[in-house]
C-alpha cells in the first residue's frame, strides 16, 4: 500500500489530465489532494463515495451476492464453512455483507470465520483449510 500511495503521489506531481485508479481507503487523501489540485479522480473497482473522486466505475460489491453468484458458492461455504475475504476493504466488506444477506435466507448455511486472504491466491486456499 505504501508504493502505491507513493505512486499516487507521483503522478499527481506529473499535473495528468486526470487519474483513474482501485479505490483503498489508504488512497482517500491522495484522492482528495488530486481533486483540490484540479486533477480529476474516477475509482474503478473499489469505491470511495466520501472521497473527491469525480466517478466511480465498476460494481457495488454488495450486490454481487446475487442468486447467479452465490449459488456457485454455496456448495463451497457448506464445505469450507467460511467466506475468505480482505477484511477491512470496503468493497470486501460490502461484498461480505451481500453474501451474508444471501446466505440468510438459507439457515442451514453458517458463516463461521471470514478469513485475510491478503488478496493471495495460496493464501486463500490455506485460509479456507484451516477453517
Amino acid at each position: 500500500m505504501n508504493a502505491m500511495v507513493a505512486a499516487f503521489d507521483q503522478a499527481i506531481a506529473k499535473k495528468p489530465a486526470g487519474i483513474c485508479t482501485f479505490a483503498s481507503s489508504d488512497l482517500q487523501p491522495e484522492i482528495d489532494k488530486a481533486t483540490d489540485a484540479g486533477i480529476p479522480v474516477v475509482t474503478i473497482l473499489g469505491d470511495l463515495p466520501d472521497s473527491k473522486r469525480i466517478a466511480y466505475v465498476g460494481s457495488y460489491q454488495r450486490d454481487l451476492a446475487t442468486p447467479v453468484v452465490w449459488l456457485s458458492l454455496k456448495l463451497w461455504a457448506a464445505r469450507q464453512g467460511c467466506h475468505p475475504e480482505h477484511p477491512g476493504v470496503q468493497m470486501f466488506d460490502d461484498r461480505e455483507a451481500g453474501f451474508r444477506e444471501a446466505f440468510a435466507k438459507y439457515p442451514d448455511i453458517e458463516v463461521v470465520q471470514v478469513g485475510d486472504t491478503k488478496a493471495d491466491t495460496v493464501t486463500a486456499v490455506n485460509v479456507a483449510k484451516d477453517s
